[in-house]
């Protein structure tokens, strides 16, 4: 009997000690200034709205996981240009923020086919620099190649390939998979 109780006791004790665990919650309290990112170009010629899609996605994914990103939108900072790192972190130091984040589109290749009009091939690259510190604390590129489809949903690509799902439009399906590596999931 008493190797019962005790076995139920460790058992209850096990319970509160998860209940309580799961009761904290830590929280990124960080401000980030995120600005916007480089447009691709291709032989000579800028695709000139794909940086600020990017950035507008990015930012969203990143907002939805709670984190505090604000877009820095003015005529110093814009995607048509590399972002100045040290007028950046300047910028970032007077807004409060603690962190800033900048990138480039570094593919874009636009192949439509008489299917589908769809980008064929992108790439992206973030820096998240610290402001008091001015390091580098994230980076990472990704690439993602042809129409990319959710494993979610139902349906058959127009190609007649084996993809199924729901299609998932390439901007915001990169933007949020670097968010997800930037916050570590």
């Amino acid at each position: 009997m008493k190797i019962k109780l005790l076995g139920f006791t460790v058992f209850l004790l096990i319970i509160l000690l998860v209940v309580g665990c799961a009761g904290i919650h830590t929280e990124n309290t960080a401000k980030y200034d995120v600005f916007p990112f480089r447009n691709p170009s291709y032989q000579d010629r800028e695709f000139s709205d794909v940086g600020m899609r990017f950035t507008n996605a990015f930012a969203a994914a990143c907002a939805r996981h709670s984190l505090d990103v604000t877009i820095v939108m003015n005529d110093q900072f814009d995607s048509s240009k590399n972002t100045n790192v040290q007028d950046a972190l300047a910028y970032a130091m007077d807004s409060g923020a603690d962190s800033i984040i900048y990138g480039y589109v570094t593919k874009w290749e636009n192949k439509p086919t008489l299917l589908t009009s769809e980008r064929d091939f992108a790439g992206l690259s973030i820096f998240v620099r610290s402001v008091e510190s001015g390091e580098i604390v994230f980076s990472s590129e990704i690439q993602a190649h042809g129409i990319r489809y959710s494993r979610h949903g139902s349906g058959i690509s127009q190609l007649g390939l084996d993809y199924t799902g729901a299609r998932v439009n390439l901007v915001q399906s990169l933007s949020t998979e670097m968010a997800e590596k930037f916050l570590g999931m």
